[in-house]
């Protein structure tokens, strides 16, 4: 019943910036524009430091929050990796 625009879900690998999906490598999402327009890319991140990019590019998951969240409901989802 809940309408959310935009998910967060923190991680602790390292100083990343991921986004949807997961799942699957080379399968970038409608909204890719708008991901990487929050993230930066690697030649400018929005963060200094960081490094962004989709989040199967680290390693594929399974299941995770950041992509049922993204797909079941529309919001853009982000699961930061932090030190």
């Amino acid at each position: 019943r809940l309408r959310f625009k935009f998910l967060v879900t923190y991680h602790s690998y390292g100083p990343l910036l991921l986004y949807p999906f997961g799942w699957q490598v080379q399968t970038p999402s409608a909204d890719d524009p708008l991901f990487v327009a929050y993230t930066g890319t690697d030649a400018n991140p929005a963060v200094a430091g960081f490094d962004p990019g989709v989040a199967a590019d680290l390693y594929t998951t399974n299941g995770t929050t950041d992509d049922y969240s993204y797909v079941k409901t529309g919001a853009l989802s982000s699961p930061p990796e932090l030190q």
